[in-house]
């Protein structure tokens, strides 16, 4: 027996030296950190902390470069410290996940070929802004969640953004999104009550589940064309959201998209959504909803405070058979829900219902039945059959057209049409936006949605 200890003792040395080095086993005094491929990664720092330490981490550890800050077990390198500022080398080309939740610091100098941020990398951190660099193209979930950001500007790589990545950012104002971005994931900016405006680059083809829940300062965001659906809760509370334009691209609105939108007062349903839920629960101030013909299926219920809300639905419709057998809810028969042109007047419908025309669009121009932008602007129209003219008059300004003639004057100046008013359907049409401009409003339009505004 004694014979085999020395041999068994020998290959139980060797197994252990043949063993991986520990993720820690190496230390400097300032950080524990590893060594493999020639490549070091800091697992903790242990270096002094305080508010007024500056923490540089070095380009190099044990002679490699360092291209990663890991973690040692579930908490992140930097997790806690106390800091006033972090300065990364140009070397660190990755972060793990919590690798600074919590820090202290206030300042960070990132890596300018940092390419990967993982999960809660910045978790409740104090610093205001935090400048990442266009090679990053991987975001992890809740990098930012929780923290202190005010601005922030989103990598050109970036094609996602992940589940819960600004989530309770309470003090984030302004986020620039970059061209490119594909996806703004679940919950991605919920609870962010001081965002007051995003634009969505046209790059966005899908909005996630409570993606701006609760973030009750936004008061404009566009929909891209591109967007099919309008996730579950999507805009949930967003309490200041004053006008909201649906692409022609979306076919689906689930459930609870709009609710608690305090603050709108108009929602149009493009006749390219095939299913409608209860989207605008709870809008207390909503006072007219448009759902067209090419919606077949949905639960469409609008419970809750909107005592003005009306309904307009084509009398032949699914919504029509649904919406007249509630209660206490008043809806209108309006066979222009179904028309492919929308046109707002301050923020609210036009509909065209009565008029005979819906919109169309000719020559580039959207034109529209002449008695009904007229009459919405508070005009009085005078029509001379023999001459084919019209005389529209509304407090010290007079507009006159004649179908057939792209000159007409405003208060007896000339002026010129890109087309002129025609007759279509037995109808005098003329160009919205010549009308509307003649009166001093301001007109926009949205290609995506096909909603031209009037406001004034």
């Amino acid at each position: 027996m004694r014979k085999r200890v020395l041999p068994l003792l020998l290959s139980l040395v060797l197994c252990a030296a043949l063993l991986p080095v520990s993720a820690a086993a190496l230390e400097d005094g300032t950080f524990e950190y590893s060594i493999k491929d020639n490549q070091a990664t800091i697992h903790k720092y242990i270096g002094p902390q305080g508010d007024d330490v500056d923490i540089v981490i070095p380009s190099t550890l044990g002679g490699c470069p360092v291209t990663a800050i890991g973690r040692p077990s579930s908490s992140g390198a930097f997790a806690s410290v106390k800091a006033r500022s972090v300065t990364m080398p140009d070397s660190i080309t990755s972060l793990d996940h919590y690798a600074f939740s919590s820090c202290t610091a206030t300042t960070y100098r990132i890596s300018n070929n940092l390419k990967e941020v993982g999960d809660n990398a910045f978790l409740s951190t104090k610093a205001t802004t935090i400048d990442l660099p266009d090679s990053v193209t991987n975001l992890g979930t809740s990098v930012f969640q929780g923290s202190a950001l005010t601005s922030f500007r989103m990598p050109a790589g970036v094609k996602k953004i992940d589940y819960d990545t600004f989530y309770a950012c309470k003090s984030l104002e302004t986020v620039t999104l970059n061209a490119g971005l594909e996806e703004i994931g679940k919950k991605a900016f919920e609870n962010c009550p001081a965002l007051k405006s995003l634009q969505l680059p046209a790059s966005v083809k899908t909005i996630g589940r409570y993606a701006f829940e609760g973030c009750k300062s936004l008061t404009s965001i566009n929909i891209p064309n591109g967007v099919t659906t309008i996730s579950f809760g999507a805009f949930d509370g967003c309490k200041a959201l004053q006008e909201i334009e649906i692409p022609r691209s979306v076919t689906r609105v689930e459930g609870d998209a709009f609710r608690d939108c305090d603050s709108l007062i108009d929602l149009i349903i493009p006749n390219t959504v095939t299913y409608l839920a209860d989207v605008a629960m709870n809008c207390d101030n909503l006072e007219s909803l448009t759902i067209p013909s090419s919606v077949k299926e949905g639960s469409m219920e609008y419970g809750g405070s909107a005592p003005k809300l009306i309904v307009y639905v084509n009398p032949s419709s699914y919504a029509a058979s649904r919406e007249k057998t509630k209660d206490k809810l008043s809806v209108i028969d309006d066979a222009s829900v179904d028309s492919d042109i929308h046109v707002r007047y301050n923020g609210r419908r036009v509909s065209f219902g009565k008029y005979g025309q819906n919109p169309v669009i000719t020559g580039g121009r959207t034109m529209v039945p002449l008695r009904s932008i007229f009459e919405t602007m508070g005009a009085a129209v005078q029509w001379d059959d023999a001459t084919r003219s019209v005389t529209a008059t509304r407090g010290s300004t007079v507009i006159k057209m004649t179908v057939g003639q792209t000159n007409f004057t405003v208060n007896g100046q000339t002026k010129t049409l890109d087309v002129a008013p025609r007759i279509i359907g037995g109808r005098t049409v003329v160009p919205v936006r010549a009308i509307a401009e003649g009166f001093g409003a301001n007109v926009g339009w949205n290609g995506d949605a096909r909603i031209v505004s009037i406001r004034e």
